[in-house]
């Protein structure tokens, strides 16, 4: 955007200070995105900028523009010149002037980091070992996969699995999350109200019925406490056969001996628990050397990381019709717990970040071909893709970003004794 920057100076703090003017036509020019940013506050009642105004003000979205208009001059004037700053710039005496816009950004500069002990760590994290017990559950687990459902010609009744289709109505009416069809159910398994449940225990397959029920007292919002009733068709009534795990079992589904299958079934739970280890061992050794080093973080940089952290997470939360307040209920948070933790995620990403540009910088670290070449190959194995893919990736900021780790690691973490 069309900008000028008028002053530029650090005070005794090593912050730096801009003095930015931004032309009216600029500044204008965003109204209508500051429009489109407030819409949703507006609640649908206005479907253009004009309208908005019309009931609102004419100046109603100039706070929002200016707002715009400061952080996009900033940002743009920070990145023109090149400064070391970080986290997002206090904007200060900001007031608009007949021509335009004129402001005052204050930007923190990057943290100075003062190096602990970082060579050579190692945490010395337990060997990765596979039992006979858990190569017993995972074999459990593929038969329950290779389970049957086998039809009974009875009414249903506690511990069968059933297939229903189900609505549910309050005063007559539908509500979200109420039907479902082709519903697999354990009866007595209490995934559903009791009441429901005690319905449509002794319903053979083909049988219709209405259960009448009241919604509990601390049900969700807007259920709790009012009656419903569910009309429920029962489709099947069966029993779940699950194969014993025998040779059988190992030739009819993997072609194979029980033996060669557990020893298979062992080797790739091993190869698993080890890849685990490999990213604990690499995490633990770099958190230990942040630890180790000494620095202070401006409250702009955190603020901005939680945002980046989080806006990440409610976009992908979003996409699939969910949101930020429904992810930390469903994990049993509350709001401050969550955004205390979004703090603690986000001072760690910060400190690894430091760690790794002040020890590139301290052992002249160099991402050099030789150093691509190993990289491509490990990256290649680990992710059991060709090089050539990892080597068109290469130039991927983000990629960069983990290249950048791999070198550091190479210092940072000590050699795995055999």
């Amino acid at each position: 955007m069309e900008k000028t920057l008028e002053h530029l100076v650090f005070n005794d703090k090593g912050q730096c200070l801009l003095e930015i003017f931004v032309p009216a036509e600029a500044f204008l020019a965003l109204l209508d995105e500051a429009f489109e940013a407030e819409k949703p506050s507006l609640e649908g009642k206005y479907d253009t900028r004009a309208q908005a105004e019309a009931a609102l003000g004419s100046d109603a979205f100039y706070p929002a523009a200016a707002q715009l208009a400061c952080i996009r001059a900033a940002d743009e004037v920070i990145a023109e010149e090149k400064l070391d700053v970080v986290g997002y710039p206090e904007i200060t005496k900001c007031g608009t002037e007949p021509h335009g816009l004129r402001f005052t950004a204050v930007c923190d500069p990057r943290p100075r980091v003062t190096l602990g002990e970082y060579r050579g760590i190692d945490p010395r994290l337990p060997r990765p070992q596979v039992t006979e017990e858990e190569v017993d559950e995972m074999l459990k687990s593929f038969a329950l996969r290779a389970a049957e459902d086998v039809d009974l010609p009875r009414p249903a009744q506690a511990g069968d699995l059933v297939y229903v289709d189900f609505t549910g109505t309050v005063g007559g009416r539908p509500f979200d999350g109420g039907s479902a069809e082709d519903y697999a159910l354990r009866l007595g398994g209490r995934t559903f109200l009791p009441e429901l449940e005690a319905g449509m225990t002794g319903m053979s397959a083909g049988e219709e019925k209405d259960i009448p029920l009241v919604f509990p007292d601390n049900y969700a919002a807007g259920l709790a406490g009012k009656a419903a009733v569910f009309h429920v068709k029962m489709k099947r009534v069966c029993r779940r056969d699950v194969p014993a795990v025998d040779e059988r079992f190992a030739r009819t589904y993997f072609e194979t001996d029980l033996a060669s299958l557990r020893t298979s079934v062992k080797e790739s739970m091993l190869a698993d628990k080890r890849e685990q280890h490999r990213v604990t061992r690499e995490e633990a050794a770099l958190a230990m050397a942040a630890q180790r080093m000494q620095v202070e973080l401006p409250e702009s940089m955190i603020r901005r990381e939680m945002d980046l952290l989080t806006g990440d997470l409610a976009r992908r939360l979003e996409q699939n019709g969910g949101s930020l307040e429904e992810y930390y209920r469903g994990a049993g948070m509350e709001e401050g717990d969550f955004w205390e933790t979004a703090r603690r995620t986000a001072e760690s990403r910060l400190r690894e970040e430091l760690l790794l540009r002040a020890v590139q910088e301290k052992e002249g670290l160099i991402l050099d071909d030789a150093f691509r070449a190993r990289a491509a190959a490990d990256l290649a194995r680990r992710f059991e893709v060709e090089e050539k893919d990892i080597y068109q990736m290469m130039t991927d900021q983000r990629m960069e970003r983990e290249l950048l780790r791999m070198r550091v690691l190479e210092v940072v973490l000590a050699p795995e004794a055999e």
